[in-house]
């Protein structure tokens, strides 16, 4: 029987399934192959409804949580800027907390990328120079990186120039 007949057909015990826990959930593969009948070639993005503990998905809410809340004491009143910003984002939530401790390190820099937000443009008068590069510059030399990535090497060259 395959994963899919098992799991909308007959209800199995070998399912960790209650109703309450049917929140939809797009999965890469299923952690215990042996109890889902998986095969590595199934192992697709799929949407699948309450196969996994609801202390996962309370992770999710609290690294969510985690998110906001950085985001605020980051900007401030602009957190929601920068909280937009990052559900824009096409990266993981880990992902994103690296980004948000790495930018909250350098208030000057904080201060720019609000800005930028606000305009959604590198033009900035009195934008950060670091070894005669700024923002925009580095946004110009590395088109692949987001806008965070960009503030965020600012920074990293700000730390390696010693200013």
């Amino acid at each position: 029987m395959g994963f899919f007949s098992k799991l909308f057909g007959k209800k199995d015990s070998n399912y960790d399934v209650n109703p309450e826990d049917n929140q939809p959930q797009l999965v890469y593969g299923i952690p215990d192959q042996n109890k889902y009948d998986i095969k590595p070639e199934d192992n697709r993005p799929q949407k699948v409804y309450g196969i996994f503990n609801p202390t996962s998905f309370n992770k999710i809410i609290d690294i969510k949580n985690e998110i906001k809340d950085k985001c605020h004491k980051i900007m401030g009143e602009k957190g929601s800027l920068l909280e937009k910003y990052m559900d824009s984002l096409n990266v993981s939530d880990d992902r994103k907390v690296v980004y948000l401790d790495k930018l909250a390190s350098d208030s000057d820099v904080v201060n720019e990328f609000a800005k930028y937000l606000e305009e959604n443009s590198y033009d900035i008068p009195d934008a950060i120079t670091v070894k005669e590069r700024t923002a925009k510059i580095i946004s110009v030399e590395n088109p692949e990186l987001t806008a965070i990535e960009v503030y965020i090497k600012l920074i990293e060259e700000k730390k390696q120039a010693g200013e």
